[in-house]
């Protein structure tokens, strides 16, 4: 299990691909994604694609704050 610091949420890596039945490492088709998001894939399948939403979010915001933020000599 894996955690996100400071925020006490844990996550399995690969549990959204493993639910969705999509093979590690390949990238999740979005009709599959949009299903996961729907609940047609159950309730822990749809809790995994919104925190995979989020952090997707995430992942681009901190690049740009970090960017934003590193001191210009």
């Amino acid at each position: 299990m894996d955690n996100i610091p400071g925020t006490g949420i844990t996550f399995k890596k690969g549990g959204l691909h493993e639910s969705l039945g999509v093979p590690q490492g390949q990238p999740i088709p979005a009709a599959k994604m949009r299903a996961a998001l729907a609940g047609k894939h159950g309730p822990k399948a749809k809790r995994q694609a919104q925190l995979a939403q989020t952090l997707k979010g995430m992942n681009k915001g901190s690049a740009a704050l970090a960017k934003a933020a590193a001191p210009k000599y």
